[in-house]
């Protein structure tokens, strides 16, 4: 099964070369190709670097779990995985990626290097419209919780220390897009209380400290 939004594409060879992969990985529960990420336009902004060679990912629900790494476009699972696991979790940030780690703790998944899916990104997604506004952290806290539930025990506390601050460190790039874009101090303040509520590690305070002093600069230098 495949779930392809109506605003994402796949290239030519995206349904043979995952039936090959399928064919030669039965026991792959799920397969996923690399994907580029385009625009509202349907031009081509970037390509994400292969996450390994072809054939079933090593150590994959360890990395999936610290990081979302497939997007919907590029993912097929069969239909009695689905079958077997359930619904994908009701939140409307992070859904898709609670499913792949809860695919990754019962199934191998196989992978293909090749870029056969594209992934479109715009502002008027939900997704998107809820990180400019600050609310998807609540959201990226029930998944992340969700997703503790699939992990062996001896990885629980590295990967979700890992997880919160990835996500914290790209709450500090949204919150200075966020004020590029609107000028609104407000707004990205909210961010800021958000990042801390991740995590408190030493390297997001670094990251805090430049931000807040960059915004200093900024104001004396240009008012």
């Amino acid at each position: 099964m495949h779930l392809l939004h109506g605003d994402d594409r796949v290239r030519a060879g995206y349904y043979t070369r995952l039936t090959q992969l399928f064919a030669l990985h039965p026991e792959a529960g799920a397969a996923c190709s690399n994907y580029a990420f385009i625009n509202e336009a349907g031009n081509q902004t970037h390509v994400l670097a292969p996450i390994d060679a072809a054939g079933i990912l090593p150590n994959w629900l360890v990395r999936i779990a610290e990081r979302q790494l497939v997007q919907y476009a590029a993912m097929a699972v069969r239909r009695e995985v689905y079958e077997h696991l359930g619904s994908f979790y009701g939140t409307n940030y992070g859904e898709d990626w609670e499913m792949w780690v809860r695919i990754a703790r019962y199934y191998p998944v196989a992978y293909a290097p090749e870029v056969l899916a594209e992934y479109r990104g715009h502002t008027s997604s939900i997704s998107s419209a809820k990180a400019r506004q600050g609310r998807i952290i609540a959201d990226l806290l029930l998944v992340m919780e969700a997703i503790q539930q699939h992990l062996p025990d001896q990885d629980k506390r590295q990967v979700a220390a890992f997880s919160r601050r990835l996500h914290a460190s790209r709450g500090i790039g949204m919150a200075y897009q966020v004020l590029h874009e609107t000028q609104d101090w407000a707004l990205a303040q909210t961010h800021i209380r958000q990042v801390l509520a991740l995590s408190k590690h030493p390297s997001i305070y670094y990251q805090l400290f430049k931000f807040q002093l960059k915004q200093l600069f900024h104001k004396y230098t240009f008012r």
